[in-house]
C-alpha cells in the first residue's frame, strides 16, 4: 500500500487496514510504499512501523522497478 500525507493514504489509514487484514489472514505480508524525497517525517514514521513489527517490508518511491520486485519476492 502507498502511503502519503493526505487522506485517504496516510499512514495510520493504512495500519487500520493492515490490522483488518491480518484478522481475516495473519500470513498476509504487508509492505508500505513512501515518497522519501517528497516526505522525509512520513518516511521515518514508517521505517518506526517496520522497526516496530506492524508492516513486513517498506520502499521508497525511487527505488526501481527490478529492486521492487526483488523484495516483493522475498517476503
Amino acid at each position: 500500500m502507498e502511503a502519503t500525507g493526505y487522506t485517504p493514504w496516510m499512514l495510520e489509514e493504512r495500519l487500520a487496514i493492515r490490522d483488518k487484514v491480518k484478522e481475516i489472514d495473519q500470513n498476509c505480508k504487508i509492505v508500505i510504499l513512501v515518497d522519501d524525497q517528497a516526505d522525509s517525517k512520513l518516511a521515518e514514521k514508517v521505517k518506526s512501523a517496520k522497526r516496530n513489527g506492524l508492516i513486513d517490508a517498506f520502499l521508497f518511491g525511487s527505488v526501481t522497478e527490478q529492486y521492487m520486485a526483488a523484495v516483493m519476492d522475498s517476503l
